[in-house]
Protein backbone atom coordinates (compact mmCIF):
# COMPACT_ATOMS: atom_id res chain seq x y z
CA UNK A 1 0.00 0.00 0.00
CA UNK A 2 0.85 3.28 -0.73
CA UNK A 3 1.31 6.42 2.07
CA UNK A 4 0.54 9.50 1.11
CA UNK A 5 4.59 10.19 1.71
CA UNK A 6 5.00 8.48 -1.26
CA UNK A 7 3.11 9.94 -3.92
CA UNK A 8 4.09 13.14 -5.19
CA UNK A 9 3.67 16.77 -4.11
CA UNK A 10 0.89 17.49 -6.73
CA UNK A 11 -1.35 13.89 -5.54
CA UNK A 12 -0.52 14.83 -1.63
CA UNK A 13 -2.13 18.50 -2.65
CA UNK A 14 -4.85 17.00 -4.43
CA UNK A 15 -5.76 14.70 -1.36
CA UNK A 16 -5.56 17.65 1.27
CA UNK A 17 -8.14 19.90 -0.99
CA UNK A 18 -10.40 16.41 -0.78
CA UNK A 19 -10.16 16.15 2.76
CA UNK A 20 -10.59 20.42 3.43
CA UNK A 21 -13.84 19.54 0.77
CA UNK A 22 -15.34 16.71 3.27
CA UNK A 23 -14.64 18.82 6.41
CA UNK A 24 -16.78 21.82 4.67
CA UNK A 25 -19.35 18.99 3.40
CA UNK A 26 -19.37 17.73 6.88
CA UNK A 27 -19.90 21.12 8.34
CA UNK A 28 -22.12 22.37 5.75
CA UNK A 29 -24.32 19.28 6.36
CA UNK A 30 -25.03 20.09 10.07
CA UNK A 31 -26.17 23.90 9.05
CA UNK A 32 -28.66 22.68 6.61
CA UNK A 33 -31.67 22.04 9.33
CA UNK A 34 -34.92 22.80 8.19
CA UNK A 35 -36.09 25.77 9.33
CA UNK A 36 -38.34 25.33 12.48
CA UNK A 37 -42.47 26.99 12.16
CA UNK A 38 -44.91 26.89 14.74
CA UNK A 39 -48.31 25.20 13.69
CA UNK A 40 -50.88 27.33 13.71
CA UNK A 41 -52.91 27.55 16.90
CA UNK A 42 -50.17 25.74 18.26
CA UNK A 43 -49.69 27.52 22.44
CA UNK A 44 -46.10 28.77 22.23
CA UNK A 45 -43.24 30.49 24.28
CA UNK A 46 -40.73 32.68 23.23
CA UNK A 47 -37.03 31.71 23.66
CA UNK A 48 -34.29 34.42 23.62
CA UNK A 49 -31.39 33.02 21.87
CA UNK A 50 -28.29 36.38 21.87
CA UNK A 51 -26.19 34.42 24.58
CA UNK A 52 -25.69 31.34 22.45
CA UNK A 53 -23.94 32.24 19.85
CA UNK A 54 -23.85 30.09 16.93
CA UNK A 55 -26.98 28.09 15.52
CA UNK A 56 -30.00 28.14 17.55
CA UNK A 57 -31.59 24.70 17.14
CA UNK A 58 -35.10 23.09 18.66
CA UNK A 59 -35.84 19.46 18.41
CA UNK A 60 -39.87 18.72 18.32
CA UNK A 61 -40.66 14.91 18.55
CA UNK A 62 -36.84 13.99 17.94
CA UNK A 63 -36.42 16.02 14.85
CA UNK A 64 -33.85 18.77 15.26
CA UNK A 65 -34.39 22.10 13.27
CA UNK A 66 -32.74 25.07 13.15
CA UNK A 67 -34.73 28.37 14.93
CA UNK A 68 -34.95 31.44 12.90
CA UNK A 69 -34.73 34.12 15.79
CA UNK A 70 -37.09 37.55 14.75
CA UNK A 71 -35.28 40.88 14.68
CA UNK A 72 -34.97 41.05 18.66
CA UNK A 73 -33.39 37.94 18.77
CA UNK A 74 -37.08 35.98 20.19
CA UNK A 75 -37.86 32.23 18.33
CA UNK A 76 -41.70 31.18 19.10
CA UNK A 77 -41.49 27.90 20.11
CA UNK A 78 -44.26 25.23 21.09
CA UNK A 79 -45.49 24.91 24.76
CA UNK A 80 -46.84 22.68 26.87
CA UNK A 81 -44.79 19.50 25.63
CA UNK A 82 -40.74 18.41 26.36
CA UNK A 83 -38.61 19.96 23.60
CA UNK A 84 -34.58 20.25 23.60
CA UNK A 85 -32.81 23.44 22.53
CA UNK A 86 -29.03 23.94 21.70
CA UNK A 87 -27.11 25.64 19.36
CA UNK A 88 -24.32 24.80 16.95
CA UNK A 89 -21.01 26.38 17.90
CA UNK A 90 -18.02 26.66 15.93
CA UNK A 91 -14.40 28.41 16.89
CA UNK A 92 -11.29 28.00 15.19
CA UNK A 93 -7.41 28.88 15.90
CA UNK A 94 -6.28 28.92 12.32
CA UNK A 95 -5.28 25.38 11.94
CA UNK A 96 -8.07 23.84 13.66
CA UNK A 97 -11.68 23.98 14.02
CA UNK A 98 -13.97 23.17 16.87
CA UNK A 99 -17.82 22.08 16.91
CA UNK A 100 -20.03 21.43 20.00
CA UNK A 101 -23.80 20.77 19.51
CA UNK A 102 -25.08 21.09 23.41
CA UNK A 103 -28.69 20.71 23.70
CA UNK A 104 -31.16 20.54 26.86
CA UNK A 105 -34.62 19.17 27.28
CA UNK A 106 -37.88 21.04 29.28
CA UNK A 107 -41.26 22.18 29.26
CA UNK A 108 -42.18 25.68 28.07
CA UNK A 109 -45.19 27.43 29.62
CA UNK A 110 -47.36 29.12 27.29
CA UNK A 111 -46.65 32.94 27.22
CA UNK A 112 -43.39 32.25 29.21
CA UNK A 113 -39.92 33.96 27.97
CA UNK A 114 -36.73 32.16 28.13
CA UNK A 115 -33.37 32.85 27.33
CA UNK A 116 -30.86 30.34 26.31
CA UNK A 117 -27.16 30.65 27.49
CA UNK A 118 -23.99 28.69 25.49
CA UNK A 119 -21.48 28.16 28.24
CA UNK A 120 -17.73 27.55 26.93
CA UNK A 121 -15.13 26.26 28.63
CA UNK A 122 -11.85 24.56 27.42
CA UNK A 123 -13.00 22.01 25.88
CA UNK A 124 -16.54 21.18 26.99
CA UNK A 125 -19.51 23.56 26.27
CA UNK A 126 -22.85 22.84 27.56
CA UNK A 127 -26.17 25.11 26.66
CA UNK A 128 -28.50 26.63 29.73
CA UNK A 129 -31.98 27.61 29.57
CA UNK A 130 -33.34 30.31 31.66
CA UNK A 131 -37.10 31.71 32.91
CA UNK A 132 -37.19 35.32 32.12
CA UNK A 133 -38.79 36.50 35.65
CA UNK A 134 -39.48 40.60 36.14
CA UNK A 135 -39.85 38.88 40.19
CA UNK A 136 -35.96 38.69 40.72
CA UNK A 137 -33.25 41.32 40.63
CA UNK A 138 -31.63 39.92 37.72
CA UNK A 139 -35.14 39.25 35.48
CA UNK A 140 -33.91 35.89 35.04
CA UNK A 141 -34.66 32.37 37.18
CA UNK A 142 -33.92 28.75 37.16
CA UNK A 143 -36.43 26.83 35.10
CA UNK A 144 -37.39 23.73 37.21
CA UNK A 145 -38.76 21.61 33.87
CA UNK A 146 -35.01 21.30 32.67
CA UNK A 147 -33.54 17.72 31.66
CA UNK A 148 -31.62 15.27 29.51
CA UNK A 149 -31.96 16.40 26.15
CA UNK A 150 -34.44 13.09 24.23
CA UNK A 151 -33.21 14.23 20.99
Amino acid sequence: MTSARQLPTAARRGLATLGLAGLALQLGACMQLPVYHLPEGQAKAQLRTTAAPGTPTLCVNHVNQRLWPDSQDLADIPAGSQVSVGTIYQAGDGRVTYTCKPQVGFTPQAGQRYISVLLVKSSACVVQVLRESPDTPTGLDWEPSLRRSDC
